[in-house]
C-alpha cells in the first residue's frame, strides 16, 4: 500500500509541475514495491510507466522515458506473454 501511495503522490507532484518531487516519490515507490512484490509485478511496470511519463513532461527526457518504459514493458511481456 505504501509504494501504490507514493506513486500516486507521484503523479500527484508532477500534475503539479514539481517533477524534483514526483522523480523522488517514483524512486521510492519503485524500491518499496520491488522490496515487497519483487522485481516482476504489474505494479513495479506501473511506477516505471507513470516515472516514463514524468520524465517527458519535465524535460522531454525520452531517452530516460524510453528506458523506463521498456523495463516496464519488459516486465509486462514476461508476466503476461
Amino acid at each position: 500500500r505504501l509504494g501504490l501511495a507514493l506513486d500516486l503522490a507521484g503523479q500527484c507532484a508532477a500534475g503539479r509541475n514539481d517533477f524534483p518531487a514526483a522523480e523522488a516519490f517514483f524512486e521510492r515507490a519503485l524500491s518499496t514495491k520491488q522490496q515487497a512484490l519483487g522485481e516482476l509485478h504489474v505494479s513495479v511496470a506501473a511506477t516505471l510507466d507513470h516515472w516514463a511519463v514524468s520524465c517527458v513532461l519535465r524535460s522531454g527526457d525520452v531517452n530516460r522515458a524510453d528506458t523506463l518504459s521498456q523495463r516496464a514493458l519488459d516486465i509486462t511481456t514476461t508476466l503476461l506473454g
